[in-house]
């Protein structure tokens, strides 16, 4: 399983990239919907592969550190939302900051405590959600 993206988006390892979705935001202040597209199909497969497995400790860890670096921003009128791609939803409205917060802190969530991620229901999708899951 290639997770490359995943890895990069980890700031406390080699393999961190500071062009990464989660350099974007710490070192710039930016959520990037194209680099956070790239991280959410990194998570989704590791959600698929490890539902019923253990999940290993550097993935875990890996985990911990990209919820700790986006979530544990407490200043995020200061962010700003570049590179946008997401799909509206059924009533025209457009994503916010905190839905795309909401998305990534539930699928963490759901890769960690082995939740149902298939059936939710969110503000922030991409524009080919339906090739997202399955």
């Amino acid at each position: 399983m290639n997770l490359k993206i995943f890895y990069q988006n980890i700031k406390k390892i080699d393999k961190f990239n500071p062009h990464s979705f989660v350099g974007k935001f710490i070192l710039q202040g930016v959520w990037s919907d194209i680099d956070y597209w790239g991280l959410d199909s990194d998570l989704v497969k590791i959600y698929k592969h490890y539902k019923n497995k253990e999940l290993p400790k550097d993935i875990f860890a890996g985990i911990v550190s990209i919820m700790t670096d986006i979530c544990g921003i407490c200043e995020k009128s200061e962010i700003y939302i570049d590179n946008e791609y997401y799909l509206k939803n059924d009533d025209g409205v457009i994503p916010d900051l905190y839905s795309r917060y909401e998305r990534l802190k539930v699928l963490c969530e759901c890769i960690v405590y082995k939740h149902e991620f298939e059936c939710i229901d969110f503000w922030y999708n991409p524009k080919d959600k339906f090739n997202e899951i399955s």
